[in-house]
Order: C-alpha cells, then sequence, then structure tokens
C-alpha cells in the first residue's frame, strides 16, 4: 500500500511544473505552427524576387529554445511521471504512445536543422509536422482517457 502511495505521489506533477511544461508546450507548439504557415503561405517582396519573411527565422529560433526546454523537461518526466506510470495500467497506452511520438520529434528535428536538402531533409520535415501537428491532440487524449 505504501508502494502505490508513493508512486502515486510520484506521478502527480506539481501545479508549478504543469504551468512550466504546459507553456513550453504551448510555445513550442504555436512557433512550429507559424514557420509552418509562414514558410508555405507568406512571402514578401525583395530586391532578388519574393523571400521569406523575416518573422520565420524569429519562429525558428523560438521552436529551437522551446524545443531544448522541453528535452529538459522531459527528463524530469522520465523520472517523476513515466517511470511510475510503466507500473501501473491508467494511461499507459495513450502515454507511451505520447512518449514515442516525442521521440520520433527530437530524432527528425536533427536533420531539418543539420542535413542538406535532400530526401532526408524531406522526409524528417514531413515526419516532424504531422507529428507535431497531431501531438497536441495525442496530449489532450492523454489528459482525458
Amino acid at each position: 500500500m505504501a508502494k502505490s502511495s508513493h508512486r502515486r505521489k510520484l506521478m502527480k506533477l506539481t501545479q508549478r511544473f504543469k504551468l512550466i511544461l504546459f507553456l513550453t508546450c504551448g510555445g513550442l507548439y504555436f512557433a512550429g505552427a507559424v514557420i509552418w504557415i509562414f514558410s508555405r503561405w507568406v512571402r514578401i517582396p525583395s530586391s532578388f524576387g519574393e523571400t521569406h519573411h523575416p518573422i520565420e527565422a524569429w519562429a525558428t529560433r523560438l521552436h529551437s529554445f522551446f524545443g531544448f526546454l522541453i528535452l529538459v523537461l522531459f527528463g524530469y518526466l522520465i523520472r517523476v511521471h513515466i517511470e511510475p506510470g510503466l507500473k501501473g495500467n491508467r494511461r499507459k497506452s495513450t502515454g507511451v504512445t505520447l512518449s514515442g511520438v516525442f521521440l520520433i520529434l527530437s530524432l527528425t528535428a536533427f536533420p531539418i536543422l543539420y542535413s542538406a536538402d535532400g530526401w532526408l531533409r524531406e522526409s524528417s520535415q514531413a515526419i516532424h509536422l504531422y507529428l507535431g501537428l497531431s501531438s497536441a491532440l495525442l496530449f489532450w487524449l492523454h489528459k482525458k482517457t
């Protein structure tokens, strides 16, 4: 009984941590959506023809910043939330799915940032985009199920 109580206490996230996590996830999602919208549909005229809007570059920097923060927060989540959660049965399938999506998003970020144009970068961008957009739904499902 004491072990179960300890596990529940470990799985329970503090209000402060939840606020930091939600603000970080919101900032990450918002910046990613801005990058997607501006890279696909917004161009500005320049002396060399149409070019990317400067907001896209700033959104990329912001997305990278929040991406680094989420890596740190995920490390904390592994210890206090994910490990104890794997020992129980509640929300396990959505939690494992969400963790897997996070892992894939983290791995696809590097080719997007550091590979030359080509199939690796393009396929990483597509995977990152669709999983990133669906991550809010997955997070909501994890909270509600």
